[in-house]
């Protein structure tokens, strides 16, 4: 009697369908976990970027405010702050440097010297008033903030005043949306490989295997006692195979 060479039978739904629903979330998953903690890590460090360049700006005109608010030279320090954003317009919307009440002693808008400072948040200003180190505040408050208030101390020998600037965060804002429509394109992509490759190499490895197996024990039921599997393996399915 002649042996005859099993097939798999065709299936609507099964293992194939199943194992490939799997991996397919799975690897949307993957790429979404992926690509938010890819996000967070570029968005962290692109604050702290922002963070740095405000600072080294504020440091830069910390020396000359100093000597201006020493010598009571506010004239010279009011034309130096507003050239200051004047020649930064791109990123530094606004330079102030009040005295220990928060009173304008120079301004890069406009203003009168003495007056309260208005272009801040009364929280910020009270807190830049009294920390004895660099403050700053992300504004307005959510998950894509548009600029960063950041003040510094006026030291010379003694405290004279405090510097407060705002900065804008848009080319940081550019840019991480950049990174956000590439990390998806980039998601979407080796989602659709890995799924793609896993899906191929569960097809080969397990579910024609297992597919041939079905057939052959239905066939075996039935009383067809010659049927073989066409699979030549060394694995745990190569041994179930020998088995039968």
């Amino acid at each position: 009697m002649n042996s005859s060479i099993v097939s798999p039978r065709p299936r609507r739904f099964g293992l194939r369908t199943e194992t490939g629903l799997l991996v397919a979330v799975l690897s949307v998953l993957g790429a979404v976990v992926a690509g938010w903690l890819t996000y967070r890590q570029m968005a962290t460090l692109t604050y702290k970027a922002g963070l740095d360049h405000g600072q080294a700006v504020l440091d830069a005109l910390a020396a000359p405010a100093s000597v201006a608010v020493a010598t009571n030279d506010l004239a010279k320090l009011d034309s130096f702050v507003a050239e200051l954003v004047q020649a930064r317009s791109t990123d530094v919307l606004y330079v102030v440097v009040v005295d220990h009440q928060g009173g304008l002693l120079a301004t890069s808008e406009t203003g009168m010297v003495g007056v309260q400072a208005k272009l801040f948040e009364q929280g910020f200003i009270e807190n830049a008033l009294t920390s004895d180190g660099p403050y700053f505040v992300f504004g307005p408050q959510g998950q894509d903030p548009r600029y960063v208030d950041l003040s510094r101390p006026v030291v010379l020998g003694q405290r004279w005043g405090t510097l407060m600037a705002r900065f804008s965060r848009n080319a940081f804002a550019t840019e991480l949306a950049s990174l956000r429509r590439t990390i998806i394109i980039g998601g979407v992509l080796a989602a659709l490989v890995g799924w793609l490759v896993t899906v191929y190499s569960l097809e080969r490895l397990v579910v024609k295997p297992v597919g041939e197996l079905a057939e052959m024990a239905r066939r075996l039921g039935e009383g067809e006692f010659d049927v073989r599997v066409s699979q030549r393996r060394s694995d745990e399915i190569g041994d179930l195979i020998r088995s039968l």
